[in-house]
C-alpha cells in the first residue's frame, strides 16, 4: 500500500530511468458501462507498463448489463457492491481496500487512457 512518501512522479521517474517499477493498482468504478468498460480496460492493459506490476479492479454498482462479467473476462477482479446507496466514493473506497498496489489509480468505467499515461 501507499506509504505516503512516494508519488506518481516517482513511478514515472522509475519508469523513465529503468529502475524497479512500483506495483500499480488500477481501480475502475462503474454501473452499466457496457462497451465503454471494455475500451477502458483495454486502454489500461495497453499502457506502457509491465503487466506483472499491474492490478485491475472493477467495482460495480449493481449493473444489469453484465459489466462485472465483462471485467472478469478481461482479467480484472470484479467487486460487486450490494445494498445501500451506490456512490462513486463507496466504489472507490471498496476498490482501494482490495488493492495491493503501492500506488492506486482511480478511473471511471468510461475513461480511456493513453498508452503513455503512467
Amino acid at each position: 500500500m501507499h506509504d505516503g512518501n512516494s508519488s506518481l512522479a516517482t513511478v514515472i521517474e522509475q519508469h523513465a530511468t529503468g529502475k524497479e517499477l512500483a506495483f500499480l493498482s488500477v481501480v475502475i468504478i462503474g454501473r452499466n458501462e457496457g462497451a465503454a468498460l471494455g475500451r477502458c480496460l483495454g486502454s489500461v492493459q495497453a499502457m506502457d507498463y509491465p503487466a506483472d506490476k499491474l492490478e485491475l479492479i472493477y467495482v460495480d454498482s449493481q449493473s444489469t448489463d453484465g459489466s462485472p462479467d465483462r471485467a472478469e473476462e478481461q482479467g480484472a477482479l470484479a467487486i460487486r457492491l450490494q445494498g445501500g446507496r451506490m456512490t462513486a466514493s463507496r466504489g472507490r473506497n471498496a476498490g482501494w481496500k482490495a488493492a495491493r498496489g503501492e500506488f492506486i489509480l482511480f478511473l471511471d468505467g468510461d475513461t480511456e487512457i493513453d498508452r503513455g499515461f503512467v
